[in-house]
């Protein structure tokens, strides 16, 4: 699915539907919600003024398997984790330098990490883990 047409202002943020609305809480505390573009996919103005769309996948998140969805810019894993409330940034963004073989080439990358933990009720022990990976083509 495409809404952005390609521009860089816009986030697109494909989640679980099991994690989606635990994130659009979370967004809605520290961004300006927006009219939502359809029934699955909720618009925040993010304070850098992007536009962030948190989507919902359909998709059922591994019961105990940390859940990262790639973007496709590293700077988007920075705006994500700003956008995040406080109370749920578990690791601020960093660079994880990979060697990969492409084609019979070594090739070397950089994927940028941010994590979060949250669980879906101030009460529950069980707690997810996730986050937000810019994993460049290599």
């Amino acid at each position: 699915m495409e809404l952005t047409g390609g521009n860089t202002d816009i986030i697109e943020f494909p989640v679980p539907s099991d994690e989606w609305q635990i994130y659009v809480d979370a967004f809605s505390q520290t961004s300006k919600r927006l009219e939502d573009p359809n029934h699955f996919t909720a618009a925040f103005q993010l304070k850098s003024n992007e536009i962030l769309y948190a989507i919902n996948t359909g998709d059922s998140m591994i019961a105990g398997t940390a859940t990262y969805t790639d973007v496709p810019h590293a700077g988007f894993v920075d705006l994500i984790y700003e956008a995040m409330p406080p109370k749920y940034r578990f690791k601020k963004p960093y660079d994880v330098n990979v060697t990969a073989l492409r084609e019979g080439k070594i090739v070397e990358a950089t994927l940028r990490f941010a994590e979060f933990k949250f669980s879906t009720k101030e009460e529950d022990l069980t707690e997810r883990t996730g986050g937000v990976i810019h994993n460049p083509p290599y």
